[in-house]
């Protein structure tokens, strides 16, 4: 049973540009084939979904997109659209329900947001080949009445509720995964706070954190029984700038018997769109070396035995759990 995750998405600028030059399915084509080997695919959707809808403040950037755009995570039969981030208010509570609606016609679900509080915090629950999961998304990131409380539309915060929630998903399934709109952009580690916090959700019964805002990787941590990716950084983004860097999907194999992991397969697309442009592909095994060499220093400095742990292949980074895997000793290829 496979999982796999994205990091940042939206249709605006560079990627608007492209579909509309190349169509809709254009920016993600060569990355159709890795998500069809998933049972479940979700990414982080940063854009609004709506032709309406009345920006809450004076944000600098306002993400709007047509729901036409969503012919891309269609192509990528993508199952979960997470909304806990700080541009999924951008058109308002209008532009919020339309986004959930626009989702809801192309068979894609949403968690992280709602029109209360409710909804709003309400886990997202799936099954695949008998393995229960739940996905929680909260937002550390925006203003404050971009956040659902009571009866007021908005995104799920990212509050002391947050450990409550998790202990009580953990109770009526395998595995809980909590989805973090969080941290400094363009910075390569996450803050002390952030660790402390996602360590907590661990302990509170989490197995995986998957943490995005900063645009660029941060590295992941094993701690206790669970993984912590601080930021995936962006998967389909239309922005431009100098800072930007390569980025990262995970895929995670669990075993149907034991529902435990077997696999975590870490694969580089292309992110530096300055360089490269918008449309998203792997990286080669060349092209992706000094990038993984980096990603492993920032994974070694919060668990140091990633090292051993973490090996190269020609597609990408992997672990394998031994006890599950037939004992697959394969260290892979050197790191520079």
């Amino acid at each position: 049973m496979r999982l796999i995750f994205a990091g940042d998405t939206h249709f605006m600028w560079g990627v608007e540009e492209l579909q509309k030059a190349r169509g809709m399915v254009h920016p993600v084509e060569n990355l159709v084939g890795f998500f069809k080997q998933a049972d479940f695919r979700a990414l982080n959707l940063e854009t609004t979904i709506t032709r309406r809808g009345v920006p809450m403040n004076r944000k600098a950037h306002v993400f709007r997109s047509d729901p036409e755009t969503l012919a891309a995570l269609q192509a990528l039969q993508v199952d979960l659209a997470i909304l806990a981030n700080n541009h999924a208010m951008d058109a308002g509570e209008e532009g919020l329900l339309d986004t959930i609606a626009e989702l809801k016609k192309v068979g894609i679900d949403h968690v992280g947001a709602g029109s209360n509080a409710r909804e709003a915090l309400q886990s997202y629950r799936f099954e695949r080949k008998g393995i229960r999961f739940a996905v929680l998304a909260f937002n550390a990131i925006g203003e404050g009445l971009s956040f659902s409380a009571g009866a007021r539309a908005g995104v799920a915060p990212a509050g002391a509720e947050m450990v409550a929630l998790v202990t009580r998903a953990r109770q009526e399934v395998d595995h809980v995964i909590v989805s973090l709109h969080w941290g400094v952009e363009y910075f390569t580690r996450p803050r002390p706070d952030q660790i402390s916090q996602a360590r907590r959700l661990i302990d509170a019964g989490a197995s995986i954190i998957v943490g995005h805002h900063p645009h660029i990787p941060q590295g992941m941590e094993i701690y206790g029984n669970g993984l912590i990716f601080y930021s995936l950084g962006n998967f389909l983004f239309g922005s431009v700038n100098q800072q930007q860097e390569h980025n990262i999907i995970f895929r995670i194999d669990y075993s149907p018997q034991s529902k435990r992991p077997l696999r975590l397969v870490l694969r580089a697309i292309n992110g530096r769109y300055r360089e490269r442009g918008h449309r998203i592909d792997f990286l080669t095994a060349e092209e992706s070396r000094p990038f993984w060499a980096e990603f492993l220093q920032q994974s070694a400095d919060l668990t140091p035995t990633l090292r051993e742990r973490l090996y190269l292949t020609a597609e990408g980074m992997e672990i394998t759990w031994a006890a599950e895997a037939k004992g697959r000793e394969n260290p892979g290829l050197p790191v520079p």
